[in-house]
């Protein structure tokens, strides 16, 4: 299967496909600090840009411009969004189903955050049972599984126009076993922290880094985003 070389770059609204290229934000001037519009149409022209190259990964039937659209959607970063969260898991299983590696392996990540998250809502006064075992350790089998394949998958960071790799390991399995969203497993607490660090040295991992290097850590973003919806 071949992989994508995303992300894409954009020079003075140029759009390139580039294995390895790396955009920083605009930096605002003085005159822009006193009149913040042509920073703001910077901004937007970027966004424009990097919504124009998703839709040509879709063009060209790369189904990481699937992936890529549905993220987009999702946060609500164009026109008109699809707001159904159930319209947004299928745009994600359908391009998993096309071969987006990055929709197999969220697709994952979202089925175990759902099996292995305390439903704290009551029910007659009494607060809902925590997670079964039975539920979430398929789940994370299932999700070793998919991160074999690629231990990351990447969401947009839109002010770069690019996409920047999320560590599953480290962001998305390692915190559950603390006695509270899950019972202490110190085995498999230690295990996919090994598994965190392995990815942290994966050559494919440093090489989407840095390409897409943000400015500011997205993975407690990542965390805090409104993903249990599915």
């Amino acid at each position: 299967m071949k992989k994508s070389t995303f992300p894409i770059c954009i020079f003075a609204g140029a759009l390139v496909f580039l294995v390895g290229c790396q955009t920083t934000a605009p930096t605002p001037s003085a005159r822009d600090k006193a009149d913040p519009a042509p920073h703001s149409n910077r901004t937007e022209d970027i966004l424009a840009d990097y919504q124009r190259a998703v839709k040509s990964l879709q063009a060209q039937g790369d189904p990481l411009g699937d992936y890529l659209w549905a993220k987009v959607n999702e946060d609500k970063k164009v026109d008109a969004p699809i707001n159904d969260p159930a319209l947004i898991k299928k745009m994600v299983a359908d391009a998993a189903a096309r071969g987006s590696i990055d929709a197999q392996v969220l697709l994952a990540v979202r089925r175990f955050q759902e099996a292995a998250t305390p439903n704290f809502r009551i029910a007659d006064g009494q607060f809902m049972p925590g997670p079964s075992e039975a539920q979430w350790r398929p789940a994370l089998e299932s999700l070793d599984k998919a991160s074999q394949q690629q231990c990351f998958y990447r969401i947009p960071v839109y002010s770069k126009a690019c996409a920047t790799p999320i560590n599953i390991a480290k962001v998305h399995v390692a915190r559950f076993f603390n006695g509270q969203d899950l019972p202490k497993d110190h085995e498999l607490a230690d295990s996919w922290k090994k598994k965190a660090q392995i990815c942290e040295a994966d050559p494919l991992y440093q090489e989407a880094l840095n390409r897409c290097r943000p400015s500011v850590s997205v993975e407690r973003t990542d965390i805090a985003e409104p993903i249990f919806v599915w």
